[in-house]
């Protein structure tokens, strides 16, 4: 709720449209529904998926979000706040007995330079670097998910966290890079994390051209 607080406070949008009816409107609304002809909503694929055109919440609310295009690596951002969003980013749902541990490690391990080669592999590279994903190719990234002690996946979410909101996404990557390959019990650990931050680098040269 605080990030949400400071985002409209920097002037992000963050509100959608909540009335059944044009009725319901404020009057600026009205204006604004009704600028909308009824061919215009014909045409759009987007109003006639809604039982009511300009109604965007459906009431199922999502369990995380995850970005449709990205221009480094895909993250998978728990909705713990439980807003609604719009189609521009994917909804993502959990099943019903899924503990809130077991959130946090998959929402983790989807930083892991293990996932992000598979996310670059699954996904699909547009101008200017960017990289895209549809739901069905966002379901075939692969991840790591070992048996890591709760309180320590508790301080890694938390420093994760702190790094990624001050732009070091790399330092983040290496934080759970390392925690899961220390639960992993691999014997060369670092040697592997190498390997797979260097085939991550050499593989976004490549979309970024």
């Amino acid at each position: 709720e605080a990030d949400h607080a400071e985002s409209l406070r920097q002037g992000g949008r963050g509100y959608l449209v909540s009335c059944t009816t044009i009725e319901e409107a404020s009057e600026y609304l009205k204006e604004y529904l009704n600028s909308y002809s009824l061919e215009d909503r014909k045409q759009c694929a987007t109003f006639r998926k809604r039982s009511v055109w300009h109604h965007p919440d459906d009431g199922n609310v999502p369990d995380a979000f995850f970005p449709v295009m990205h221009h480094g690596g895909p993250r998978l951002v728990l909705n713990e706040g439980k807003y609604p969003c719009t189609n521009t980013i994917h909804r993502a749902f959990f099943k019903s007995d899924t503990g809130m541990l077991d959130r946090k490690l998959t929402s983790l391990t989807l930083l892991s330079s293990f996932s992000q080669i598979s996310s670059e592999i699954e996904g699909r590279s547009y101008g200017a670097g960017v990289l895209k994903h549809e739901p069905r190719e966002a379901e075939r990234i692969l991840i790591l998910k070992p048996k890591i002690h709760g309180n320590t996946i508790n301080s890694v979410y938390r420093q994760a966290d702190i790094l990624l909101r001050s732009g070091k996404v790399d330092g983040a990557r290496q934080l759970v890079d390392a925690s899961l390959f220390e639960a992993l019990g691999r014997t060369n650990a670092s040697r592997d994390i190498e390997i797979l931050d260097s085939a991550l680098r050499e593989i976004r040269s490549l979309r970024h051209r």
